[in-house]
């Protein structure tokens, strides 16, 4: 092999290696969503509409080190109810965290629930359940749950 093409080969690898470091320490600055109940699905209480998701967005690399954030949202057409429960745990202290919303479900960009602020570190197990207030019934609705990596 020449030198010239050695120099190439030693040129194209460096500039390869920088930009993986580049890129990887900018890509984790960035907030990353993981989602929570992904086919977690129940009955509307209002009998014939859209099912009701239970599912949530849990966001990561928020702002605030050490903090995850959680919405969600479900929409249909004859507006009810949800009276819902959040519950975060720490699997390394096994301490919980509960958080309650009550939100209306619609075909508004306005409906659902956002949880900010959120202590969490390492693995992080999040359950979200919910009770949906229509008008014909009241119906509990599924429990999802899924562990993401604060």
């Amino acid at each position: 092999m020449r030198k010239s093409a050695i120099l190439t080969t030693t040129l194209t690898v460096s500039a390869i290696s920088a930009a993986t470091l580049v890129c990887g320490a900018s890509a984790n600055a960035y907030p990353r969503e993981e989602t929570i109940g992904l086919h977690c699905y129940g009955q509307n209480p209002n009998i014939l509409l859209f099912p009701f998701y239970g599912g949530a967005r849990v966001t990561l690399n928020t702002p605030v080190r050490g903090q995850i954030s959680i919405s969600s949202d479900s929409k249909d057409p004859i507006p009810y109810t949800t009276d819902t429960t959040v519950r975060v745990t720490d699997l390394r202290t096994n301490r919980t965290q509960t958080y309650h919303r009550r939100w209306q479900h619609s075909l508004s960009d306005i409906g659902g629930y956002r949880i900010d602020g959120i202590a969490a570190r390492g693995r992080t197990r999040v359950s979200v359940s919910a009770v949906n207030h229509g008008l014909f019934q009241t119906l509990r609705g599924p429990t999802c749950t899924g562990i993401v990596s604060a």
